[in-house]
């Protein structure tokens, strides 16, 4: 089956009407979304994907493959969203109302570099947690400011709710398994 953009719009109900036109707001978003998570060196040099693939995992696990992935498509729709509320914010002469989403967002980005330090880099799998549900509970703040300054926006954020949470229910699990170990 060919995927056209109207076959597109009609399975994902609306999703393409929310996504803002290639250009240069959307491009400079994308390189704030991507590049954002170089700011902090996430893992120690000790880090290796050994030590990772020797924790205990549930067995609904997803593979590895899975993450980059999924967060790939994440920070794709987190670029078109927040191309909307730069937009937003431009037309509002950037209000410090305007500017309450983006900044929620940064506070997001800022608990989830860190749970990667805390995680890989430090190995400290129960302090994990701790920063992780600080990442879940700034990631649903983020989407609820997205959401009131454009819908279309939220929408766009929400799925990172979604993940955060198959995460966050990783994160104990693997904590809860490897209790000994750390």
């Amino acid at each position: 089956m060919k995927l056209t953009l109207p076959a597109f719009e009609s399975a994902f109900s609306g999703l393409a009407a929310a996504l803002p036109p290639a250009d240069a707001t959307l491009a400079g978003c994308a390189a704030v979304v991507f590049g954002s998570g170089r700011l902090i060196p996430s893992y120690s040099e000790s880090y290796g994907p050994e030590w990772y693939g020797s924790l205990k995992k549930p067995a609904w696990t997803p593979p590895n493959l899975a993450f980059p992935l999924v967060w790939t498509s994440l920070k794709l729709l987190q670029s078109a969203g927040m191309a909307r509320l730069v937009a937003a914010a431009a037309a509002a002469s950037y209000s410090p109302a305007s500017l309450l989403p983006l900044g929620a967002w940064a506070v997001h980005t800022a608990f989830g570099n860190w749970w990667n330090v805390v995680h890989f880099g430090r190995r400290d799998l129960r302090k994990s947690v701790r920063v992780m549900a600080g990442a879940w509970l700034s990631a649903a703040g983020t989407a609820a400011a997205w959401w009131a300054a454009d819908p279309a926006a939220g929408k766009l954020f929400a799925p990172t709710c979604v993940w955060l949470t198959v995460a966050a229910a990783l994160n104990v699990s693997i904590t809860r398994l490897n209790a000994k170990e750390d």
